[in-house]
């Protein structure tokens, strides 16, 4: 839930606790975008674990977020030489996270959802409830995001098209320069089968590993080398493509949250 355009607004960090945080101009996309579509892999795991961490917090609780996507993650960057730099994220739009039981609203009466088609998840389309598992979808595509550094089917039309390919389970496949330890995670968590996805807590574990392996576990070495060798081909391809990525998608399409119509059997 933003308190102004682009000044303050309201997130959930890793610990359950509500923050008003002065917003730099920074969602997801935004961050993206100055990047030139190119993150690092230390910065997706730490973001990646940023959000995670929140949202296993709204669910250890009892809740679900239900419209979690690129455009309500907020990054913050302190570019503090001092501390070699440093990015985090917290989770907004509160205003509809609650518990499941919840969802009797006319939204579902009129047969359609609420949110970004590529980060709704397919069962979801079909008129289910919102869960914990289809808020794994909603991050996984948020990582997805951050890997190749742009919105997912970008170049399609959001539209019912695209929601049946995506109930029938296509998925926009792995990103260029993508670790095999971060692969994974994303097709555990995009399973059409919202029983065979990891919980958050298990995801929240496995990145805690990552973190550690990437700064401090030197026993990890496949893992650091599976990021020198994905940060380095990154590097080769920013140096061979000149003109900067932008965060553009289909121009009949929005990275805002819509009405989207249930998908009929």
């Amino acid at each position: 839930m933003s308190l102004g355009p682009s000044e303050w607004s309201l997130g959930l960090d890793e610990d359950n606790i509500l923050v008003v945080v002065r917003q730099e101009k920074r969602n997801l996309h935004d961050f993206i975008e100055s990047e030139k579509g190119v993150l690092s892999v230390e910065t997706i795991v730490a973001l990646g674990w940023d959000i995670i961490g929140a949202l296993n917090s709204i669910h250890s609780h009892g809740l679900v977020h239900r419209n979690l996507h690129s455009g309500n993650i907020l990054v913050d960057t302190d570019d503090d030489e001092n501390y070699g730099g440093y990015h985090s994220a917290v989770i907004l739009d509160l205003g509809f996270y609650g518990s499941p039981e919840k969802e009797t609203d006319i939204l579902y009466k009129r047969r359609y959802v609420y949110g970004v088609l590529p980060f709704v998840a397919p069962e979801v389309l079909r008129g289910n409830e919102h869960t914990a598992k289809s808020d794994i979808y909603s991050f996984e595509m948020i990582l997805w995001t951050m890997l190749l550094g742009e919105a997912p089917w970008r170049n399609e039309h959001f539209n019912a098209k695209l929601a049946r390919s995506i109930v029938e389970g296509n998925r926009p496949g792995c990103p260029l320069f993508t670790p095999p330890f971060l692969y994974e995670i994303v097709k555990k968590c995009w399973e059409l089968d919202p029983n065979n996805r990891p919980t958050s807590e298990e995801i929240n574990k496995r990145f805690e590993i990552l973190e550690s392996a990437i700064h401090d576990d030197f026993n990890e070495l496949e893992i650091y080398g599976q990021q020198v060798n994905a940060d380095n081909e990154r590097k080769r391809w920013v140096t061979h493509n000149t003109c900067a990525q932008k965060y553009k998608i289909h121009a009949l399409s929005s990275l805002s949250s819509t009405r989207i119509p249930i998908v009929e059997n």
